[in-house]
């Protein structure tokens, strides 16, 4: 009696070794593999959409500091006043068009091409820049004269503020940068003013017009603006 007693109670014990140790049935791990597949989809979807964001991000960040630092290394050019070295920035294709005030003439705005930049700065040649606001008289100069009085004529390496395709300040004339350069980007280095006697009305501005070519920025406008009447 007391061997059945052992022998039974020992088959209980197998019995519920066996029965724990027994894998879930197939249908219970078809659900759970199938619930861990929905998963981790789902967490490759989020993960492909954060990417997508990061990249976008990145690209819109790394495009808003290409455009405002080749700015500040094209003025620093100008105030070196070195043609050899921003002619390797000037569009191929539209050279880089020259404007004394904010109104873009596409008609007679002279444009100069890159290989031009040079025997331009060196030439005695006189051209005419347009007209002068107020008098109406032609701007004619030689392309040196013309610089330092629409170009550099202040030191916009330190300027007061930088509009990064933002303009900072307008006069009476008519700007009209977005519909003639429509696809480009421009940065602004304005100077409040110098004299306080006239109260800010001695402002000036340089804007850098720059336009993508071959996936890569390049000069298209140089525009002096400063107070009109």
């Amino acid at each position: 009696m007391y061997k059945n007693n052992i022998i039974l109670t020992l088959g209980l014990i197998f019995m519920l070794i066996f029965s724990a140790c027994t894998p879930k049935n197939t249908e219970d791990l078809s659900k759970e593999l199938a619930s861990l597949k929905d998963e981790n989809k789902i967490l490759q979807e989020k993960i492909s959409s954060l990417e997508e964001q990061l990249n976008e991000d990145t690209n819109n960040v790394a495009g808003t500091m290409t455009s405002l630092s080749l700015a500040v290394d094209i003025v620093n050019i100008l105030k070196a006043r070195d043609m050899n070295e921003l002619k390797n920035y000037a569009h191929p294709q539209k050279g880089i068009r020259f404007s004394p005030y904010a109104y873009i003439d596409e008609t007679n705005d002279i444009i100069v091409t890159a290989n031009d930049l040079e025997p331009y700065m060196n030439s005695s040649d006189i051209y005419t820049w347009g007209s002068y606001d107020g008098s109406g008289e032609p701007i004619d100069l030689i392309f040196s004269d013309y610089y330092d009085r629409f170009v550099y004529n202040q030191d916009f390496a330190n300027p007061h503020i930088v509009g990064n395709n933002q303009i900072v300040q307008t006069g009476n004339t008519i700007n009209n940068i977005e519909e003639v350069y429509p696809n480009a980007q421009f940065v602004e280095f304005h100077f409040t003013g110098f004299d306080p006697q006239y109260t800010g009305m001695d402002w000036t501005s340089l804007r850098i017009v720059m336009e993508e070519y071959n996936s890569q920025l390049y000069i298209i406008g140089i525009i002096h603006d400063e107070w009109t009447i």
